[in-house]
């Protein structure tokens, strides 16, 4: 516990790692989850918790202040921060626990700072006690630095993966190069001649772009890189790593810090993903950045490719994107396209519930259009609830199937992901639907809330019910709309439920709260 971040607020955060809630950070009142803890008194800040503060921004050396560094970190801009400062990785690895590494988290810190897995392991067993392994602080996460950065090779030091985004102007530089040159066309034109019937044909999406650039850019290559050679001939003269890293790390050697996690369908073209990324940075309202300097994480760009399994780690919620998510300061956006692709992938559903329902991020939909709430074409619209309504943790699809077994148990209703996974009765289990209820309805109710508002604004009575019936939330303005379009919340049932009983089964509590004061039914049933 601590005074929330927003001097404003008289609360104390308590899951948040800076603020009382999620909404606080964003300046809109209180959220659902905030504990509304007062504080005992006004909680200036302490000369510890400034110095504390000015480590972490890279921007204090030997008692004095670099305010430059300072502004650039206030801003987002990471150049001149210290990146493999012990004190930047450890607060860009502690998620799970504001100030404490578990052991997971132990280990990609320390391997982020350069360090081998052997060594890494040594190190741990020898120097941390057994009680401090699962709750490492910020003095002993030093300690071990300094302990083993003797032997720490020059060329190994690492961006943290929270530090790995790419402003829209970044991005489209690669869209430029690559895709609008009609380069990548013709590598996939090539590719299909060799195989013409892939499991996923080749076209200029992120699959694609993962191939022939990414890859063949993030590996230590010579001049004869055809990739290398299409920048170079295009005046983009990019880092050659002296060992595997990721494209990020190319673009951004110093790290930069992230606006938005993405979350989206690597099959979707990868320039209608920009497009839809650049509308959404010319409306949102991000900070001391323009449009084309908003900054988003992408996994294709943040992560090494070349290692994904070590990359991903152990297990979904001590994969890397987690801490991303939790330092992406204006929470996560997902991309659809027309089909909604990515109801149907398991890493995006589960970046919905981790970001949100555990984590208490911010989610911003969004179509091809713009903000999906404010979408009214009846033909996306309709597709979309389609989508929705089939969505599931066990129809839902990964380029990986031991991802998707491994998310599936993460995810399964509390008496399945209690058990070991490498129990086969467990991963027969993980294919019934009836094992995902909790995950099911709570991804869906996220999802169908900014449908719900898109509908109502197109005046689609039938599929704003749909939402409804989803788990979407009501409040006054839904409720009085629905009343305009013929129909009642308070006394009417969709598909056999009433509107009071489907609030209390999806946890809606505002949404109960609101139909109890206008006198619904309490004896309802389905």
């Amino acid at each position: 516990c601590g005074p929330c971040a927003n001097r404003k607020c008289n609360y104390q955060r308590t899951w948040h790692p800076t603020h009382c809630c999620e909404a606080c950070r964003l300046g809109s009142g209180h959220g659902p989850r905030c504990a509304h803890k007062l504080l005992e008194e006004p909680h200036p800040a302490s000369p510890a918790e400034v110095r504390h503060a000015l480590d972490a921004s890279g921007a204090c050396s030997d008692g004095r202040v670099d305010v430059h560094a300072l502004i650039r970190f206030l801003t987002h801009d990471a150049s001149g921060v210290d990146i493999v400062s012990p004190t930047v990785v450890f607060h860009c690895h502690a998620v799970n626990v504001p100030g404490k590494l578990s052991l997971p988290e132990l280990r990609k810190a320390l391997r982020c700072l350069g360090f081998p897995d052997d060594a890494i392991s040594a190190s741990i067993a020898d120097f941390i006690p057994p009680s401090c392994k699962d709750s490492c602080d910020i003095e002993l996460f030093r300690a071990v630095y300094d302990h083993m950065k003797k032997t720490l090779p020059a060329d190994s030091l690492r961006v943290p993966h929270a530090m790995r985004g790419m402003s829209w102007k970044q991005l489209q530089q690669v869209a430029d190069t690559f895709v609008a040159t009609g380069w990548l066309g013709h590598r996939c034109n090539e590719l299909n001649q060799v195989q013409p019937a892939p499991r996923h044909r080749h076209k200029p999406d992120l699959y694609s772009l993962n191939r022939c650039v990414v890859k063949p850019l993030t590996c230590n290559h010579d001049s004869s890189c055809e990739a290398y050679r299409q920048a170079l001939s295009h005046s983009w003269p990019l880092l050659v790593p002296s060992k595997d890293a990721s494209f990020s790390e190319l673009v951004n050697p110093t790290g930069r810090f992230v606006h938005f996690f993405v979350s989206h369908f690597w099959g979707m073209l990868f320039q209608k993903t920009l497009d839809v990324l650049h509308k959404w940075a010319r409306k949102c309202d991000v900070r001391g950045a323009p449009p084309c300097e908003v900054t988003y994480w992408i996994c294709l760009f943040a992560l090494n490719q070349h290692n994904v399994k070590e990359e991903v780690g152990d297990g979904p919620r001590d994969a890397p994107f987690n801490a991303a998510l939790t330092l992406a300061e204006y929470g996560i956006v997902m991309v659809l396209d027309e089909h909604a692709s990515t109801f149907s992938r398991i890493w995006c559903i589960y970046e919905v519930y981790r970001s949100v329902v555990e984590l208490g991020m911010r989610l911003h939909l969004l179509s091809v259009d713009g903000p999906l709430d404010e979408s009214t074409d009846a033909t996306t619209l309709i597709e979309y609830s389609t989508r929705l309504d089939e969505m599931s943790a066990v129809k839902a699809q990964a380029s990986s199937e031991h991802d998707r077994l491994m998310i599936r148990h993460c995810v399964a209703d509390p008496w399945l992901s209690s058990q070991p996974l490498h129990d086969d009765k467990v991963k027969e289990a993980l294919n019934d639907p009836s094992a995902f209820i909790i995950f099911d309805e709570a991804v869906r109710g996220l999802l169908a809330k900014s449908l719900l508002q898109a509908a109502l604004a197109s005046n689609r009575l039938d599929l704003a019910q749909s939402c409804v019936a989803s788990g979407a939330p009501l409040d006054r303005s839904a409720v009085d709309r629905l009343r305009q379009l013929g129909f009642d919340p308070v006394t009417g049932d969709i598909q056999g439920r009433p509107c009071l009983v489907g609030a209390a089964r999806f946890g809606d509590m505002g949404g109960l709260d609101l139909l109890l004061s206008l006198r619904a039914d309490v004896h309802a049933r389905d």
